[in-house]
């Protein structure tokens, strides 16, 4: 089932596989995710939870961060999201929208 789905204009899920010595963890869904990674520190782990946000700004709840978004509406845009230490993805502002032609 995966954590996220992408690959506009198909549809294939993400999932993560981690190996240490001889065990193997899959992660398929936000909860065993957020579970996997702990409190999201690096910042690098903040494209696991939100793939498509960039130029961080850490501050005391996380990450705020630039997202893009699309959807098979046609429809994209720029939000500043606030990503917090525990995983949870929060809007915080659409700062662009636009529409095309464009269905999936």
């Amino acid at each position: 089932s995966g954590y996220d789905s992408g690959c506009l204009p198909e549809h294939c899920v993400i999932y993560l596989v981690a190996l240490h010595g001889l065990q193997t963890t899959l992660v398929d869904n936000m909860l065993d995710l957020r579970s996997f990674l702990g409190e999201i520190n690096p910042p690098a782990e903040i494209s696991f939870v939100s793939p498509e946000s960039y130029y961080y700004q850490q501050n005391e709840e996380g990450y705020l961060t630039l997202t893009i978004w699309s959807d098979c509406n046609g429809n994209s845009g720029v939000d500043l999201v606030q990503i917090t230490r525990g995983g949870d993805v929060l809007v915080q502002q659409t700062l662009a929208t636009k529409h095309s032609n464009l269905v999936c």
